[in-house]
């Protein structure tokens, strides 16, 4: 007989990421996501989930067939891209097949792939308390957004049926919405080539920093911010928060204003706005 229900379990978050052999690097930096994160944001009172990764699995049966259930059946499911671990991007394939929510992280400076890299990720320095801190901050208003009511998933797989939908319409302004989604597509595809690739003509971010003559630190120092933009809300807390920094870029750096949509400075004498989502350009208005 089935067994009936407990209206008091816990959603299960499952947690996806390189794990490897207890004492290795990959499983301390893994540990150190897992319990000095996740488990800290996602076993308060106010989510109350219960937070399993495989190795924490003492149940019976096959490994494989309860990994590949709790992926599944998961009410969340994180995962650490840090490593670019094959078997990290299987199974989180499966999970957008699911079309569930999944939060991806990672290790600040893990580049991802071009599938990957237009879906948000929380970026973390685990050398820095503050950028612990700022990523448990993150993730909890992440967790808040999944619970709200209307809540749509959006992942690779939901973005491709909606195009195959899109592309089967005979109305007009969907087919122009196809052409300029392929348009976008390419050009993401050319920014996430490797950044010392110099035929790389039409890159956004590329072109964005030639016409600012901004070198590789004052990238850094701008996608840093672009990152942590949604939790910057005045320039006291903008303050503190850049002042934990350790890049020569700080040097030609000026703020000018904080409004609840952007942050607004100049960077070597030239304009630049990050809006609260990430989005970046030259000038002081979006």
């Amino acid at each position: 007989m089935a067994k009936a229900p407990d209206k008091n379990e816990k959603p299960l978050c499952f947690v996806v990421g390189p794990i490897d052999t207890a004492g290795s690097e990959v499983r301390k930096r893994s540990d150190m996501i897992l319990h000095g994160i996740i488990k800290a944001v996602l076993e308060e009172a106010d989510f109350s989930y219960e937070v399993r990764r495989a190795d924490d699995d003492a149940r019976p049966g096959m490994i494989n067939d309860r990994i590949i259930h709790d992926i599944i059946n998961a009410s969340l499911v994180i995962v650490d891209l840090t490593g670019q671990n094959p078997n990290v991007f299987y199974e989180l394939g499966i999970r957008h097949a699911t079309e569930k929510p999944t939060i991806h992280m990672a290790v600040a400076g893990t580049k991802l792939p071009f599938d990957n890299a237009g879906h948000d990720t929380i970026f973390v320095d685990i050398t820095d308390w503050h950028s612990i801190t700022a990523t448990r901050e993150r993730l909890s208003l992440a967790l808040r957004e999944i619970r709200k009511d209307g809540y749509r998933v959006s992942n690779p797989i939901t973005q491709a049926n909606a195009s195959f939908e899109l592309r089967k319409s005979t109305d007009t302004k969907d087919q122009i919405i196809v052409e300029l989604t392929d348009r976008i597509g390419r050009l993401e595809k050319l920014n996430s080539r490797d950044s010392d690739n110099t035929s790389n003509r039409f890159s956004t971010n590329k072109l964005l920093s030639l016409a600012g003559g901004f070198d590789n630190e004052d990238m850094r120092l701008i996608n840093m911010l672009r990152a942590n933009a949604a939790l910057i809300d005045d320039p006291a807390h903008f303050t503190n928060f850049i002042a934990t920094f350790d890049t020569n870029a700080l040097a030609n750096f000026t703020l000018v204003r904080v409004t609840p949509e952007t942050i607004q400075f100049k960077l070597k004498g030239s304009p630049v706005y990050i809006s609260k989502n990430g989005d970046w350009g030259l000038g002081y208005a979006p």
